[in-house]
């Protein structure tokens, strides 16, 4: 296999893609989509406003006490009003996103709620209480090439004990089994300018004591990454100036977390935004395609092939 250029990166796929979009009977069908999860959303509005009224005309004319009952219901069985928009959501990804994947790429599996394992995950991106990965993709190349998208959260309790969601990643993650000569491992840990200099991005775990932290050559690279390593000349050995040039450029773009040991490289993009994602607003109901999603997806796997590709083993 030619690292640097992978058959998943073959821009006939994307081609594809688009000509299978096209076909009179999926352009029906993905609009026949689009018009229900609308459709949906409006009924999920207009019941909201419904139960609304019902909850306040019960509070003003009847006992407190069967005000509490109706809000009981209502909040614990809202489907029974609403509806459900999880089938006409998730009949996008089940019946059209997926096995079209399978069918442009044979060798694949796809799986919606699946992702990448969990050690491999928090080594790449922010610590993070409640990883969610999900669309994962196992390519069954020679390197088993995986991806999927990862949304990590933790939660945050203030001073008067009020519980907040706190977003730390959002995003896709690429893994390969790869040799890679290095001893031990090595983390690079995008930046982000702060007041009073750099600081890691977005809640990344910080140089741990049995870690060595190290400055390459590249000096715009080290303005943009951190590096910490268990054996500093293996990883600098590994880190050529390829490979912190391609991350450098990457860091006007999105920031990339990077994870490498002797057999596995991890790549974590912070794009702030999901592939092949069920839809759920509006705009991104409209701006659904398949094909648009794997272009974006095809950008991240070169990235992953050329450093494979570049590599000092």
């Amino acid at each position: 296999m030619n690292l640097k250029e992978s058959k998943f990166t073959d821009g006939s796929i994307v081609q594809r893609l688009r000509e299978i979009e096209s076909l009179p009977e999926n352009v029906k069908n993905i609009e026949k989509v689009k018009s229900s999860i609308l459709g949906s959303g409006f009924q999920y509005s207009v019941v909201w406003i419904v139960m609304a009224i019902v909850c306040f005309l019960a509070y003003v004319f009847l006992q407190k006490s069967i005000f509490l009952v109706i809000m009981l219901v209502l909040l614990v069985t809202p489907e029974l009003f609403l509806g459900s928009t999880d089938s006409s959501t998730f009949s996008y990804v089940r019946d059209f996103a997926v096995p079209t994947l399978r069918e442009v790429l044979p060798d694949t599996t796809v799986k919606y709620y699946s992702g990448i394992e969990t050690p491999y995950l928090r080594a790449a991106t922010p610590v993070t209480h409640m990883p969610v990965p999900f669309f994962h993709i196992s390519f069954g190349d020679e390197v088993n090439t995986d991806f999927c998208n990862l949304r990590s959260t933790h939660e945050k309790i203030d001073m008067q004990g009020n519980r907040e969601t706190k977003i730390d990643f959002e995003g896709q993650i690429l893994m390969v089994k790869h040799p890679t000569g290095l001893n031990g491992y090595l983390r690079i840990i995008p930046t982000k300018q702060v007041m009073f200099g750099m600081e890691l991005l977005n809640g990344h775990k910080e140089k741990q004591p049995y870690e060595t932290k190290i400055e390459t050559e590249d000096i715009r690279f080290n303005e943009n990454h951190e590096v910490y390593c268990m054996d500093e000349l293996s990883t600098r050995t590994l880190l050529n100036p390829h490979i912190l040039n391609l991350l450098t450029q990457w860091a006007d773009i999105v920031p990339v977390g990077v994870y490498i040991d002797d057999e596995t490289v991890v790549l974590s993009f912070h794009t702030k935004k999901f592939l092949f994602q069920i839809p759920e607003s509006a705009l991104e109901i409209e701006e659904l395609s398949l094909a648009d999603d794997y272009e974006e997806l095809q950008e991240e796997l070169s990235l992953m092939y050329e450093i494979l590709g570049t590599m000092n083993t």
